[in-house]
């Protein structure tokens, strides 16, 4: 089943602090970083890579055409934070004035075609900027099954009582294709004390997306298979820019964000339980702006306008 994944919950100290704005994805970004598709990422990996053993990505090939973990990226940042706020088991060392760690802290979902009994005894990696391990765990059964709002203290918050939404959906002026997508597409604000720089947390309940899309996006095109916010107030408007502030992140947010189409009964479906998108925007900045589903070629194919639900 193309939908199983992972959903995977962190809070790690002592991480890459060059991972401050984020993965490094385009040559020569970054004084002595490479163009690597595992810079910031979090990863689960076949084989024991803490005793040296051979090792690839934990994913089911014959369901995903490429790799979903290098799409499940950390941003890291320092702040004083008192011992309350943290785990006691992360703590680097007491001091009278609290903590000053590196640390990241987050939730992502990777649909990687296998179930969590599929992943258990497999590797937890965690990578540095220049895409290079820094370290790793192995995955054993959890005596017990933690909340994750537990975890993740204030790190989802709902600003006004209700997110954005962009539905009523038309077809874009540069698509080339016939679909007819409907749905709807909901933008929380990523908020809190936890996480120093803004963005949104995205939903989706879509129809008519590209049944091309069952196996996850072309490996050669970041927008296949996309569901983006974009820097346009209309849709006759053909400027597809991505809505997020380039001088905060090292590349673009909306190129981690991707759909898996369903099969429905009569419809092809695309749903989603949520995507953390680190923008640099809050949420009443994506208010009429754009949003856009792309095919599975990386051509737009629907666009609504953002607007209150």
């Amino acid at each position: 089943d193309s939908t199983r994944s992972q959903r995977v919950y962190w809070q790690l100290l002592d991480v890459d602090r060059n991972c401050e704005h984020g993965p490094f994805k385009g040559k020569g970004q970054g004084r002595g970083h490479r163009e690597n598709l595992k810079s910031c990422s979090i990863t689960i990996e076949e084989g024991n890579q803490c005793k040296g053993e051979p090792f690839k990505s934990s994913f089911d090939s014959a369901s995903r055409r490429e790799d979903p973990w290098p799409l499940v990226t950390y941003t890291s940042f320092q702040k004083d934070l008192p011992q309350a706020q943290l785990d006691k088991s992360l703590a680097l060392a007491q001091t009278s004035s609290g903590y000053s760690p590196v640390f990241t802290k987050l939730t992502m979902r990777a649909e990687t075609g296998l179930s969590a009994h599929e992943v258990e005894g497999h590797t937890v990696v965690v990578y540095d900027a220049r895409g290079v391990a820094m370290a790793c765990a192995p995955i054993a059964r959890a005596l017990s099954r933690p909340e994750p709002q537990s975890m993740l203290p204030a790190l989802l918050q709902q600003a006004a009582p209700k997110p954005l939404r962009a539905a009523n959906f038309v077809k874009h002026p540069n698509s080339v294709g016939d679909l007819d997508v409907w749905g709807e597409v909901l933008i929380f604000e990523l908020l809190g004390e936890s996480i120093p720089l803004l963005g949104h947390y995205i939903t989706w309940d879509l129809e008519g997306t590209d049944a091309r899309c069952s196996k996850g996006r072309s490996a050669t095109d970041p927008k296949s298979c996309s569901v983006r916010i974009t820097k346009s107030s209309s849709c006759s408007d053909p400027n597809e820019e991505a809505f997020y502030k380039t001088e905060e992140r090292h590349s673009n947010p909306w190129d981690y964000v991707s759909y898996t189409s369903v099969q429905g009964l009569h419809i092809v479906v695309a749903r989603s339980p949520g995507v953390p998108v680190l923008t640099g925007h809050d949420s009443p900045d994506a208010m009429d702006q754009t949003v856009i589903v792309y095919d599975y070629e990386g051509k737009p194919a629907a666009c609504a306008v953002v607007d209150m639900q």
